[in-house]
């Protein structure tokens, strides 16, 4: 049987990534993004940003007359490597203590009190909290310090992911031969548990990823980004918050205006996004039924 989830998520995951690679030198791509101030259309009427999608501009243009596609394919590598940081270090995370809880019991208390403490509620909420901690919002390494943050929040939640699946391995009856057989924990996660652990833990990976796409783009919502700095607005005794990267999250950086007068902004960003997530997900899914189709074989 054609595992389509596999094919479709890789071919996707794969576009994904030459747009990642080539992006800034693909054919009708503004590398400089330059800023068009004023157009004239065919009917010859004056056009100033942010302008509707054209001939001209695929995708229309952003308040500053920059190129929305331009802006889109560029953005990609600083999206990417911003996503592959946070589900990377939440997945270190998670599988190191798992490891340390299957072995350890103060570690499993850990993982437990982790895990239940940001499951209480959707961790989103414990996020929103901790990054508008002061000693966060304005440190001079909040971007580092939110990455940590969002990448540690469902750390536990992964953790248990991982421990549950070692708990699983150690009542096949092989395993039970091998701890029988003697020879150190390491030797035993090394020869029996990781080799089976290593295809589930590449699903995991892809599954985390579009995660934090999706949370991240939560919080773009919100006007919670990660590369962001604070303006002092002391007439109105507030803070106005400004997004300095080229990430598709700033797409939605005034998304409830923008959705009024130039919904072409916030909705590229949104497909986008959309994109690579449902690739990440169905190349996870085909992965996981590949995997389940060598188990049974095996058997």
């Amino acid at each position: 049987m054609m595992n389509r989830s596999l094919w479709i998520g890789g071919l996707m995951t794969l576009v994904t990534v030459i747009v990642f690679v080539f992006g800034p030198h693909l054919p009708l791509i503004d590398e400089s993004l330059e800023r068009t101030l004023v157009i004239r259309d065919e009917a010859g009427k004056l056009l100033v940003p942010p302008i509707e999608p054209s001939k001209d501009f695929p995708l229309g243009t952003d308040k500053h007359g920059r190129d929305l596609l331009s802006r889109l394919i560029i953005g990609a590598r600083e999206t990417l490597i911003l996503v592959a940081m946070i589900a990377g270090i939440r997945l270190a995370f998670g599988l190191v203590l798992s490891i340390l809880s299957f072995y350890f019991k103060p570690a499993k208390v850990v993982m437990d009190l982790w895990n239940r403490l940001f499951s209480f509620m959707p961790s989103i909420f414990f996020i929103i909290v901790l990054l508008n901690i002061p000693f966060i919002m304005f440190s001079s390494n909040r971007d580092i310090l939110a990455i940590l943050t969002i990448a540690l929040a469902e750390g536990g939640r992964v953790a248990s992911v991982f421990y549950a699946m070692m708990t699983e391995i150690q009542k096949k009856t092989f395993m039970e031969a091998a701890i029988a057989a003697g020879g150190s924990r390491w030797n035993l996660f090394r020869r029996h548990y990781w080799p089976i652990m290593k295809g589930h833990v590449l699903v995991q990976s892809l599954t985390e990823a579009a995660r934090t796409m999706f949370l991240i783009a939560q919080l773009a919502f919100l006007q919670i980004f990660i590369n962001q700095v604070f303006m002092s607005q002391e007439a109105r005794g507030t803070y106005l918050s400004i997004d300095q990267s080229h990430s598709w999250m700033s797409f939605f950086h005034e998304a409830r205006l923008d959705v009024y007068i130039a919904p072409w902004i916030p909705v590229s960003g949104f497909l986008a996004i959309t994109f690579v997530m449902v690739g990440l997900y169905l190349l996870a899914d085909g992965l996981q039924r590949r995997n389940l189709m060598k188990q049974r074989r095996m058997v």
